[in-house]
């Protein structure tokens, strides 16, 4: 419940899952081998959370690569070095897995955040696109 009220935040409305497709989707997560996914916790209270997934790659050499997901920080703890935390945290298990990069997207509209990101170290270099194969969201900006 936590953690799905957490996610609350970062999905748009509605599109959060209800508690059995998260609980299938945790156990599902749990089971994937390469997969991690980790809370931040405040006082006993889950306040972030990211997912992590490395994965076996073909080309640089076959070295894998590491894909970031669903980064979180609850917006009343903001700016306190949680999020500095959860992407240190998957930085080193990149590092550890021997992956040549470390990923992730970032709606164009989150433009705080890609100040975060570019303040860490991070680069966009890549134009993304996606399309969905079920419900589609609501425009963002």
């Amino acid at each position: 419940p936590a953690l799905l009220r957490l996610l609350g935040q970062l999905d748009p409305p509605g599109e959060a899952p209800g508690a059995p497709a998260a609980g299938a989707a945790l156990d599902a997560i749990g089971c994937h081998p390469g997969v991690r996914l980790v809370v931040a916790e405040v006082a006993g209270e889950v306040v972030g959370s990211v997912m992590l997934a490395v994965l076996p790659n073909l080309s640089h050499h076959s070295m894998p690569f590491a894909q970031l997901e669903n980064l979180i920080v609850d917006k009343a703890h903001r700016g306190r070095g949680l999020g500095r935390a959860l992407m240190g945290w998957c930085a080193e298990q990149a590092r550890a897995a021997g992956c040549y990069k470390l990923q992730f997207q970032s709606r164009n509209h989150r433009k705080a955040s890609h100040g975060f990101y570019r303040r860490l170290g991070y680069q966009a270099l890549t134009v993304g696109f996606r399309r969905y194969l079920r419900s589609t969201p609501p425009p963002l900006a």
